[in-house]
Protein backbone atom coordinates (compact mmCIF):
# COMPACT_ATOMS: atom_id res chain seq x y z
CA UNK A 1 0.00 0.00 0.00
CA UNK A 2 2.72 2.49 0.94
CA UNK A 3 4.65 2.27 -2.39
CA UNK A 4 1.43 2.63 -4.39
CA UNK A 5 0.15 5.50 -2.22
CA UNK A 6 3.38 7.41 -2.85
CA UNK A 7 3.30 6.90 -6.62
CA UNK A 8 5.92 4.17 -6.75
CA UNK A 9 5.98 0.84 -8.61
CA UNK A 10 5.85 -2.61 -7.06
CA UNK A 11 7.87 -5.32 -8.81
CA UNK A 12 6.49 -8.85 -8.43
CA UNK A 13 8.68 -11.93 -8.84
CA UNK A 14 7.67 -15.56 -8.96
CA UNK A 15 9.67 -18.08 -7.01
CA UNK A 16 11.25 -20.78 -9.14
CA UNK A 17 12.38 -24.18 -7.93
CA UNK A 18 16.13 -24.54 -7.60
CA UNK A 19 16.85 -20.82 -7.28
CA UNK A 20 16.86 -18.28 -4.47
CA UNK A 21 14.25 -15.60 -5.04
CA UNK A 22 16.36 -12.87 -3.42
CA UNK A 23 19.15 -13.58 -5.92
CA UNK A 24 16.63 -13.17 -8.75
CA UNK A 25 15.40 -9.86 -7.30
CA UNK A 26 18.93 -8.53 -6.90
CA UNK A 27 20.06 -9.72 -10.34
CA UNK A 28 17.08 -7.97 -12.00
CA UNK A 29 18.34 -4.74 -10.42
CA UNK A 30 15.00 -2.94 -10.79
CA UNK A 31 13.91 -2.04 -7.24
CA UNK A 32 15.26 0.86 -5.21
CA UNK A 33 13.68 -0.24 -1.92
CA UNK A 34 13.59 -3.86 -0.76
CA UNK A 35 11.91 -5.13 2.39
CA UNK A 36 13.50 -8.39 3.52
CA UNK A 37 14.76 -10.50 6.45
CA UNK A 38 18.28 -10.82 7.92
CA UNK A 39 18.48 -14.26 6.28
CA UNK A 40 18.05 -12.58 2.88
CA UNK A 41 20.84 -10.14 3.76
CA UNK A 42 23.16 -13.07 4.43
CA UNK A 43 22.44 -14.42 0.95
CA UNK A 44 23.22 -11.00 -0.55
CA UNK A 45 26.44 -10.82 1.44
CA UNK A 46 27.66 -14.31 0.56
CA UNK A 47 26.25 -14.92 -2.94
CA UNK A 48 28.73 -15.25 -5.80
CA UNK A 49 25.89 -14.85 -8.31
CA UNK A 50 25.61 -11.13 -7.51
CA UNK A 51 29.26 -10.19 -7.95
CA UNK A 52 28.83 -9.28 -11.61
CA UNK A 53 26.41 -6.44 -10.76
CA UNK A 54 28.48 -3.27 -11.07
CA UNK A 55 25.81 -0.59 -10.60
CA UNK A 56 23.14 -1.29 -8.01
CA UNK A 57 19.84 0.58 -8.09
CA UNK A 58 19.03 -0.44 -4.52
CA UNK A 59 19.09 2.55 -2.20
CA UNK A 60 17.40 1.15 0.88
CA UNK A 61 16.93 -2.15 2.71
CA UNK A 62 14.11 -2.37 5.27
CA UNK A 63 14.85 -5.37 7.49
CA UNK A 64 12.43 -7.19 9.78
CA UNK A 65 11.26 -10.55 11.02
CA UNK A 66 14.32 -11.49 13.07
CA UNK A 67 17.13 -9.96 15.12
CA UNK A 68 19.50 -7.95 12.93
CA UNK A 69 23.11 -8.40 13.98
CA UNK A 70 25.31 -5.33 13.78
CA UNK A 71 28.09 -7.34 12.11
CA UNK A 72 25.74 -8.41 9.28
CA UNK A 73 24.46 -4.87 8.73
CA UNK A 74 28.07 -3.63 8.73
CA UNK A 75 29.05 -6.24 6.12
CA UNK A 76 26.21 -5.11 3.82
CA UNK A 77 27.05 -1.45 4.39
CA UNK A 78 30.68 -2.18 3.46
CA UNK A 79 29.66 -4.27 0.42
CA UNK A 80 27.78 -1.24 -0.92
CA UNK A 81 30.66 1.08 0.01
CA UNK A 82 28.33 2.99 2.31
CA UNK A 83 25.89 3.84 -0.48
CA UNK A 84 22.93 2.06 1.11
CA UNK A 85 20.42 2.83 3.84
CA UNK A 86 19.59 -0.03 6.18
CA UNK A 87 16.50 0.30 8.36
CA UNK A 88 15.68 -2.17 11.12
CA UNK A 89 11.89 -2.39 11.57
CA UNK A 90 9.90 -4.07 14.33
CA UNK A 91 6.23 -4.83 14.74
CA UNK A 92 4.07 -7.96 15.00
CA UNK A 93 0.94 -8.56 12.95
CA UNK A 94 -1.15 -8.07 16.10
CA UNK A 95 -0.09 -4.41 16.13
CA UNK A 96 -0.49 -3.69 12.39
CA UNK A 97 3.11 -4.72 11.73
CA UNK A 98 5.14 -1.49 11.95
CA UNK A 99 5.66 -0.06 15.46
CA UNK A 100 9.30 1.00 15.48
CA UNK A 101 12.06 1.64 12.97
CA UNK A 102 15.75 2.54 13.27
CA UNK A 103 18.36 3.54 10.70
CA UNK A 104 21.63 1.62 10.99
CA UNK A 105 24.78 3.64 11.60
CA UNK A 106 28.27 2.39 10.71
CA UNK A 107 29.50 3.14 14.26
CA UNK A 108 26.89 1.05 16.13
CA UNK A 109 28.12 -0.13 19.53
CA UNK A 110 25.44 -2.76 20.28
CA UNK A 111 25.90 -6.38 19.10
CA UNK A 112 22.48 -6.12 17.42
CA UNK A 113 20.98 -3.12 15.63
CA UNK A 114 18.36 -1.29 17.75
CA UNK A 115 14.73 -1.28 16.61
CA UNK A 116 14.26 2.38 17.50
CA UNK A 117 11.56 4.24 19.43
CA UNK A 118 7.77 3.77 19.29
CA UNK A 119 5.79 5.31 16.42
CA UNK A 120 3.67 8.30 17.47
CA UNK A 121 0.47 6.26 17.76
CA UNK A 122 2.00 3.31 19.63
CA UNK A 123 3.10 2.77 23.23
CA UNK A 124 5.86 0.25 23.96
CA UNK A 125 6.32 -1.02 27.51
CA UNK A 126 9.19 -3.19 28.75
CA UNK A 127 7.91 -4.93 31.85
CA UNK A 128 8.86 -7.59 34.38
CA UNK A 129 6.69 -10.60 35.27
CA UNK A 130 4.64 -8.40 37.63
CA UNK A 131 3.84 -5.96 34.80
CA UNK A 132 6.11 -3.35 36.35
CA UNK A 133 8.45 -1.26 34.16
CA UNK A 134 12.09 -2.38 34.28
CA UNK A 135 14.96 0.07 34.62
CA UNK A 136 16.94 1.40 31.66
CA UNK A 137 19.32 -1.30 30.39
CA UNK A 138 17.42 -4.10 32.16
CA UNK A 139 15.86 -6.83 30.05
CA UNK A 140 12.11 -7.36 30.12
CA UNK A 141 9.19 -8.44 27.96
CA UNK A 142 7.76 -6.04 25.39
CA UNK A 143 4.09 -5.04 25.47
CA UNK A 144 2.43 -2.94 22.76
CA UNK A 145 -0.57 -0.62 23.03
CA UNK A 146 -1.98 2.09 20.80
CA UNK A 147 -4.17 2.87 17.80
CA UNK A 148 -2.89 0.02 15.64
CA UNK A 149 -3.60 -2.77 18.08
CA UNK A 150 -5.87 -5.59 16.88
CA UNK A 151 -8.97 -6.57 18.87
CA UNK A 152 -7.80 -10.16 19.22
CA UNK A 153 -7.66 -13.47 17.37
CA UNK A 154 -10.63 -14.53 15.27
CA UNK A 155 -12.55 -17.41 16.88
CA UNK A 156 -9.78 -17.93 19.50
CA UNK A 157 -11.10 -16.31 22.65
CA UNK A 158 -8.79 -18.11 25.09
CA UNK A 159 -5.65 -17.07 23.21
CA UNK A 160 -7.01 -13.53 22.90
CA UNK A 161 -7.41 -13.29 26.69
CA UNK A 162 -3.86 -14.56 27.20
CA UNK A 163 -2.24 -12.12 24.78
CA UNK A 164 -4.49 -9.03 24.77
CA UNK A 165 -4.67 -7.85 28.37
CA UNK A 166 -5.83 -4.70 30.12
CA UNK A 167 -3.33 -1.85 29.94
CA UNK A 168 -2.51 -0.96 33.58
CA UNK A 169 -1.12 2.43 32.50
CA UNK A 170 -4.03 3.67 30.33
CA UNK A 171 -7.55 3.00 31.57
CA UNK A 172 -9.88 1.37 29.07
CA UNK A 173 -7.06 0.35 26.72
CA UNK A 174 -5.63 -3.08 25.89
CA UNK A 175 -2.01 -4.02 25.35
CA UNK A 176 -0.51 -6.95 23.49
CA UNK A 177 1.94 -9.31 25.16
CA UNK A 178 4.54 -9.94 22.43
CA UNK A 179 6.67 -12.67 24.03
CA UNK A 180 9.70 -10.69 22.83
CA UNK A 181 12.55 -9.67 25.12
CA UNK A 182 14.12 -6.21 24.89
CA UNK A 183 16.06 -3.53 26.73
CA UNK A 184 15.69 0.25 26.54
CA UNK A 185 18.93 2.19 26.12
CA UNK A 186 19.66 5.47 27.87
CA UNK A 187 18.99 7.35 24.61
CA UNK A 188 15.47 5.86 24.43
CA UNK A 189 16.14 3.39 21.62
CA UNK A 190 15.02 -0.19 22.19
CA UNK A 191 17.13 -3.26 21.41
CA UNK A 192 15.39 -6.54 20.60
CA UNK A 193 16.97 -9.43 22.53
CA UNK A 194 15.08 -12.44 21.22
CA UNK A 195 12.04 -14.51 22.10
CA UNK A 196 11.08 -15.61 25.59
CA UNK A 197 10.68 -19.03 23.97
CA UNK A 198 14.46 -18.97 23.45
CA UNK A 199 14.97 -19.07 27.21
CA UNK A 200 15.32 -22.64 28.44
CA UNK A 201 16.19 -24.24 31.74
CA UNK A 202 19.01 -26.79 31.75
CA UNK A 203 19.70 -28.53 35.07
CA UNK A 204 18.11 -25.64 36.97
CA UNK A 205 20.02 -22.91 35.10
CA UNK A 206 18.08 -20.45 32.95
CA UNK A 207 19.82 -20.08 29.62
CA UNK A 208 19.34 -17.67 26.73
CA UNK A 209 20.17 -19.51 23.54
CA UNK A 210 21.21 -16.28 21.83
CA UNK A 211 24.15 -15.94 24.23
CA UNK A 212 25.51 -19.31 23.09
CA UNK A 213 24.89 -18.52 19.42
CA UNK A 214 26.80 -15.24 19.74
CA UNK A 215 29.79 -17.05 21.23
CA UNK A 216 29.73 -19.69 18.47
CA UNK A 217 29.84 -16.94 15.85
CA UNK A 218 33.02 -15.56 17.43
CA UNK A 219 34.82 -18.67 16.12
CA UNK A 220 36.94 -17.69 13.11
CA UNK A 221 35.58 -20.51 10.94
CA UNK A 222 31.86 -20.15 11.82
CA UNK A 223 29.68 -17.69 9.91
CA UNK A 224 26.21 -18.59 11.25
CA UNK A 225 24.96 -20.53 14.26
CA UNK A 226 21.72 -21.57 15.93
CA UNK A 227 21.23 -23.47 19.19
CA UNK A 228 18.05 -25.40 20.01
CA UNK A 229 17.04 -27.48 23.03
CA UNK A 230 15.97 -31.12 22.80
CA UNK A 231 14.67 -33.56 25.39
CA UNK A 232 15.56 -37.22 25.85
CA UNK A 233 14.51 -39.48 28.71
CA UNK A 234 13.29 -36.44 30.62
CA UNK A 235 16.63 -34.66 30.31
CA UNK A 236 17.08 -31.47 28.29
CA UNK A 237 20.23 -30.93 26.24
CA UNK A 238 21.43 -28.45 23.62
CA UNK A 239 22.34 -28.93 19.96
CA UNK A 240 24.55 -26.39 18.20
CA UNK A 241 24.08 -25.98 14.44
CA UNK A 242 26.82 -24.07 12.64
CA UNK A 243 27.62 -22.92 9.12
CA UNK A 244 31.24 -23.08 8.01
CA UNK A 245 33.25 -23.97 4.91
CA UNK A 246 34.21 -27.34 6.35
CA UNK A 247 33.06 -29.58 9.17
CA UNK A 248 34.95 -29.32 12.45
CA UNK A 249 35.29 -31.84 15.23
CA UNK A 250 32.77 -31.57 18.06
CA UNK A 251 35.67 -31.61 20.52
CA UNK A 252 37.31 -28.53 18.99
CA UNK A 253 34.07 -26.52 19.11
CA UNK A 254 33.32 -27.71 22.63
CA UNK A 255 36.79 -26.66 23.81
CA UNK A 256 36.32 -23.26 22.16
CA UNK A 257 33.02 -22.67 23.98
CA UNK A 258 34.26 -24.11 27.28
CA UNK A 259 36.79 -21.30 27.56
CA UNK A 260 34.01 -18.72 27.17
CA UNK A 261 30.88 -20.17 28.76
CA UNK A 262 29.95 -22.08 31.91
CA UNK A 263 29.71 -25.84 31.31
CA UNK A 264 25.90 -25.95 31.52
CA UNK A 265 25.71 -23.63 28.47
CA UNK A 266 27.97 -25.78 26.26
CA UNK A 267 25.89 -27.85 23.77
CA UNK A 268 26.15 -31.63 23.89
CA UNK A 269 25.99 -32.06 20.10
CA UNK A 270 27.13 -30.10 17.04
CA UNK A 271 25.82 -30.32 13.48
CA UNK A 272 27.57 -28.85 10.46
CA UNK A 273 25.35 -27.20 7.81
CA UNK A 274 26.12 -25.76 4.39
CA UNK A 275 23.45 -23.13 5.11
CA UNK A 276 20.63 -22.54 7.57
CA UNK A 277 17.24 -23.81 6.30
CA UNK A 278 14.69 -21.06 5.69
CA UNK A 279 10.91 -20.88 5.40
CA UNK A 280 9.27 -19.34 2.34
CA UNK A 281 9.12 -16.07 4.34
CA UNK A 282 12.89 -16.05 4.74
CA UNK A 283 12.88 -16.92 8.44
CA UNK A 284 14.81 -19.76 10.05
CA UNK A 285 12.98 -23.08 9.62
CA UNK A 286 13.76 -24.86 12.89
CA UNK A 287 11.66 -27.87 11.89
CA UNK A 288 14.03 -28.53 8.98
CA UNK A 289 17.11 -28.73 11.21
CA UNK A 290 18.44 -32.33 11.08
CA UNK A 291 18.95 -34.48 14.16
CA UNK A 292 22.62 -34.96 15.06
CA UNK A 293 24.33 -38.07 13.73
CA UNK A 294 26.38 -39.76 16.44
CA UNK A 295 29.59 -40.16 14.46
CA UNK A 296 32.52 -39.33 16.64
CA UNK A 297 35.99 -40.55 15.68
CA UNK A 298 36.95 -44.08 14.66
CA UNK A 299 37.10 -46.60 17.49
CA UNK A 300 40.19 -46.23 19.69
CA UNK A 301 40.79 -48.80 22.43
CA UNK A 302 42.05 -48.04 25.95
CA UNK A 303 45.84 -47.79 26.05
CA UNK A 304 46.52 -47.91 29.81
CA UNK A 305 45.02 -49.06 33.12
CA UNK A 306 43.35 -45.71 33.83
CA UNK A 307 41.59 -45.64 30.45
CA UNK A 308 40.58 -49.28 30.87
CA UNK A 309 38.99 -48.56 34.26
CA UNK A 310 37.19 -45.52 32.85
CA UNK A 311 35.83 -47.67 30.00
CA UNK A 312 34.36 -50.02 32.63
CA UNK A 313 32.74 -47.08 34.47
CA UNK A 314 31.40 -45.61 31.20
CA UNK A 315 29.95 -49.02 30.32
CA UNK A 316 28.16 -49.34 33.65
CA UNK A 317 26.72 -45.82 33.62
CA UNK A 318 25.64 -45.88 29.96
CA UNK A 319 24.47 -49.49 29.92
CA UNK A 320 26.44 -50.38 26.77
CA UNK A 321 29.18 -52.95 26.17
CA UNK A 322 32.82 -51.95 26.66
CA UNK A 323 33.60 -52.91 23.06
CA UNK A 324 31.45 -50.01 21.82
CA UNK A 325 33.26 -47.38 23.86
CA UNK A 326 36.03 -45.49 22.10
CA UNK A 327 38.28 -43.39 24.31
CA UNK A 328 37.99 -40.60 21.72
CA UNK A 329 34.18 -40.38 21.78
CA UNK A 330 32.50 -37.99 24.19
CA UNK A 331 30.22 -39.19 26.96
CA UNK A 332 27.33 -37.45 25.17
CA UNK A 333 28.10 -39.00 21.78
CA UNK A 334 27.83 -42.40 23.45
CA UNK A 335 24.34 -41.61 24.75
CA UNK A 336 25.04 -39.82 28.01
CA UNK A 337 23.17 -36.83 29.36
CA UNK A 338 23.48 -34.34 32.20
CA UNK A 339 21.73 -36.68 34.66
CA UNK A 340 23.97 -39.65 33.89
CA UNK A 341 27.10 -37.55 34.09
CA UNK A 342 26.34 -36.83 37.76
CA UNK A 343 26.49 -40.57 38.45
CA UNK A 344 29.64 -40.82 36.33
CA UNK A 345 31.21 -37.99 38.32
CA UNK A 346 30.58 -39.83 41.60
CA UNK A 347 31.95 -43.16 40.34
CA UNK A 348 35.10 -41.60 38.89
CA UNK A 349 35.95 -39.87 42.18
CA UNK A 350 35.23 -43.08 44.13
CA UNK A 351 37.43 -45.18 41.83
CA UNK A 352 40.50 -42.93 41.67
CA UNK A 353 42.55 -41.16 44.28
CA UNK A 354 41.77 -37.74 42.84
CA UNK A 355 39.12 -35.04 42.90
CA UNK A 356 37.45 -34.16 39.59
CA UNK A 357 34.78 -31.47 39.71
CA UNK A 358 31.52 -31.72 37.78
CA UNK A 359 32.42 -28.82 35.41
CA UNK A 360 35.69 -30.64 34.66
CA UNK A 361 33.69 -33.78 33.80
CA UNK A 362 31.82 -31.76 31.17
CA UNK A 363 35.01 -30.15 29.87
CA UNK A 364 36.94 -33.44 29.62
CA UNK A 365 34.09 -35.58 28.34
CA UNK A 366 36.18 -38.18 26.49
CA UNK A 367 38.04 -40.93 28.32
CA UNK A 368 41.28 -39.87 26.65
CA UNK A 369 41.01 -36.20 27.68
CA UNK A 370 39.85 -37.08 31.19
CA UNK A 371 42.78 -39.46 31.66
CA UNK A 372 45.27 -36.80 30.54
CA UNK A 373 43.66 -34.27 32.87
CA UNK A 374 43.79 -36.65 35.85
CA UNK A 375 47.45 -37.47 35.15
CA UNK A 376 48.34 -33.77 34.98
CA UNK A 377 46.53 -33.16 38.27
CA UNK A 378 48.38 -36.08 39.88
CA UNK A 379 51.73 -34.68 38.75
CA UNK A 380 50.79 -31.23 40.08
CA UNK A 381 49.83 -32.73 43.46
CA UNK A 382 53.14 -34.58 43.68
CA UNK A 383 55.05 -31.40 42.80
CA UNK A 384 53.07 -29.44 45.39
CA UNK A 385 53.69 -32.09 48.06
CA UNK A 386 57.43 -32.07 47.26
CA UNK A 387 57.60 -28.29 47.59
CA UNK A 388 55.78 -28.45 50.95
CA UNK A 389 58.21 -31.12 52.20
CA UNK A 390 61.16 -28.96 51.15
CA UNK A 391 59.69 -25.97 53.00
CA UNK A 392 59.07 -28.08 56.12
CA UNK A 393 62.65 -29.44 56.00
CA UNK A 394 64.00 -25.90 55.73
CA UNK A 395 61.84 -24.79 58.70
CA UNK A 396 63.11 -27.78 60.72
CA UNK A 397 66.72 -26.74 60.09
CA UNK A 398 65.96 -23.18 61.20
CA UNK A 399 64.17 -24.36 64.37
CA UNK A 400 66.99 -26.78 65.21
CA UNK A 401 69.57 -24.02 64.79
CA UNK A 402 67.45 -21.66 66.89
CA UNK A 403 67.08 -24.21 69.72
CA UNK A 404 70.83 -24.99 69.70
CA UNK A 405 71.63 -21.29 69.75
Amino acid sequence: FVPLATGSTIFIYREEEGSLLIEKVMAANEAEVIKLTPAHLRVIRDSNALKHITSNRVKRFIVGGEQLETSLAADIHKKYKGNIEIYNEYGPTEATVGCMIYRFRSNEEQSSVPIGIPASNAQIYILDKFLQPVATGVQGEMYISGQGLARGYFMREELTQQRFIDNPFVEGRKMYRTGDLAIRLSNGNIVYKGRMDDQVKIRGYRIELGDIENQLKLHDAITEAIVIPKEKEGDKYLIGYYVSKKEMSAASIRNFLSSRLPEYMVPAYYVHLAELPLTTNGKLNKRALPDPEIKGEDYVAASNDTEQRLVEIWSEVLGISKEKISVKKTFFELGGNSLKIVKLHSMVNDSFDCRVTLPEMFRYSTISSLTNFMMREAVNEISYASSINEELAGMEDVLTSFVEH
